[in-house]
């Protein structure tokens, strides 16, 4: 084996995993009929589809994640601790980094008529942002674009809208369709929207392009809902989830994505093998020109060159 192909045999960049951070609960929120869809079947039908992510977000109820937690001890499945809020301004996902911190945040919040159809949270939805940033947690708005949803609740461009969408704790806006023209991004056709998406990278110093992430999840009520959406945690741990759906942009297959270096996913995957391969002839040339070549430094040379499109496997 030559000392390219060691190198092109490294991690070579993102994995990604299925995953469904949307599931409802019998017994946690109060429109759902399915008595199959306990926390323990939940787990076990993610195992069985495939799924390495989930979270159990039913309305403004929690009582369902521990169990679903305990389920999912010592399996391939890693249950992240979620809650899915009925503000007055629309629904909110709300995914905390453990149980302990889901509780605390609950905890915090005005929740009134539990367990009824008119179960609501009272908080206003800044403070709940607020609260889900204190707790190291993150916040995605949920179904923008139908009815209970944010763009819905709240249209235009109101201050208090800039200020929802630009909060440091909001990472991401989930669509029904994936045809949803919502991005607040370049090619939104609402050209207020597109201003407010410029504010929030002003006002959090992003990069041009570091867009709130547009996903998909089932919004499960019953067994046969449940699907995949694709993400790329840098291992299997909630705290890698924040990063991951940050760098995100775009919304994944509902089929769930494969290993961004996959040979079956197209023209972009062996554009990168190229470019990799490229990047690996130039770093040993460089090396050779200064000292002889061994093994550990021709590696390391190397992998210099392909860091920046690297990331941590599971």
């Amino acid at each position: 084996m030559t000392v390219i192909d060691e190198v092109l045999a490294q991690p070579t960049g993102a994995r990604f995993f299925r995953a469904d951070l949307h599931i409802h609960s019998y017994g946690g929120s109060h429109d759902v009929s399915d008595v199959s869809m306990t926390p323990e079947a939940i787990v076990q039908t993610a195992k069985t589809e495939g799924l390495a992510l989930i979270s159990i977000t039913d309305h403004n109820e929690i009582t369902g994640v521990e169990a679903a937690l305990r389920a999912a001890k010592g399996s391939s499945v890693l249950v992240v601790p979620g809650v899915e809020l009925s503000t007055s301004d629309g629904h909110l996902l709300c995914y905390l980094p453990t149980l302990e911190t889901l509780q605390r945040f609950h905890a915090s919040l005005a929740i009134v008529d539990r367990g009824t159809q008119n179960s609501r949270c009272q908080t206003a939805i800044l403070e709940c942002l607020n609260q889900l940033k204190s707790y190291g947690g993150f916040g995605i708005l949920a179904h923008v674009d139908i009815k209970s949803g944010f763009e819905t609740e709240v249209p235009g461009a109101s201050p208090h809208k800039i200020d929802v969408i630009s909060h440091a704790a909001l990472l991401g806006i989930e669509l029904k369709q994936p045809s949803s023209p919502i991005s607040y991004a370049e090619g939104d056709p609402d050209g207020d929207r597109v201003k407010i998406g410029k504010t929030r990278i002003d006002r959090l110093q992003l990069g041009s392009k570091q867009h709130l992430a547009r996903v998909q999840n089932s919004d499960a009520r019953d067994a046969s809902s449940s699907s995949g959406t694709g993400t790329s945690p840098d291992g299997s741990s909630v705290s890698a989830l924040r990063p991951a759906v940050a760098r995100c942009v775009t919304i994944p297959s509902p089929q769930g994505l494969l290993r961004a270096d996959d040979g079956s996913r197209g023209r972009a995957p062996r554009r990168a093998r190229r470019r990799r391969r490229a990047q690996a002839h130039r770093s040993v040339e460089a090396t050779r020109l200064r000292r002889p070549v061994t093994r550990e430094s021709s590696l390391r040379a190397s992998r210099r060159g392909c860091a920046r499109s690297a990331s941590c496997s599971r």
